[in-house]
């Protein structure tokens, strides 16, 4: 599994760079960060959203964690990814055993429909590699399909942001990379809750966490 995932992921990366936005599959350490909602003993049976699963390192993570009466529903835009993905349900027994309980839909999220459906929602999309319109849409879509008071996880690699606009250059570019990051903090600050940061991955990432707000 681990030399078709990488290689699956390596062609997809160089084919479709901006949304696949990663050098490889998240680590073991970021995925669990990015599940951590799903292990609170309170809750009950939940819909989970995964938003760009990709060939999966982080579902593998998140089928550990599913309950009997819970449902996941991993949402791709790239038919290959989508494809890989089905078939890892198929053929890998850690992954087959839960199948039953997991939908993978071959979409672009923005066209997903519904309101208030979903417990939960990781995220594995590279907002910084979108124009700040399409992030501010697909951030607007996830919040869309999450019920009020749940958790929305999705992370980015440690200062990337702060990176690109260090070595931007000054007009329309940098103006660009000041806006996408004036948006993300200010998402962070409006909706924000205790940020997660993991070393131990290919390229040490914060994983960031936004509660939805609850109905008054």
């Amino acid at each position: 599994m681990a030399f078709a995932e990488w290689s699956t992921f390596i062609r997809q990366a160089k084919d479709e760079f901006m949304t696949t936005g990663a050098i490889g599959p998240s680590g073991p350490f970021l995925a669990d960060a990015l599940c951590r909602e799903l292990r609170r003993k309170d809750r009950g049976p939940w819909k989970i959203l995964e938003a760009g699963p990709g060939t999966g390192a982080v579902t593998r993570r998140l089928v550990r964690y599913l309950r009997p009466g819970d449902s996941l529903t991993a949402v791709e835009i790239n038919p290959s990814l989508a494809d890989f993905l089905r078939k890892s349900f198929r053929d890998n027994p850690l992954m087959a055993d839960k199948a039953s309980q997991v939908e993978v839909v071959e979409t672009d999220l923005l066209k997903f429909p519904g309101e208030a459906i979903f417990d939960s929602a990781v995220c594995g999309l590279p907002f910084n590699n979108f124009p700040l319109p399409l992030t501010q849409d697909l951030m607007g879509a996830i919040e869309r399909l999450l019920k009020p008071g749940s958790l929305l996880s999705y992370f980015e690699y440690y200062g990337i942001r702060r990176l690109r606009m260090a070595l931007g250059r000054k007009g329309e570019k940098l103006n660009k990379l000041t806006e996408m990051d004036d948006y993300l903090v200010g998402r962070e600050r409006q909706l924000g809750e205790t940020s997660e940061m993991v070393w131990w991955n290919l390229l040490p990432a914060m994983c960031r966490r936004l509660r939805m707000p609850a109905n008054d």
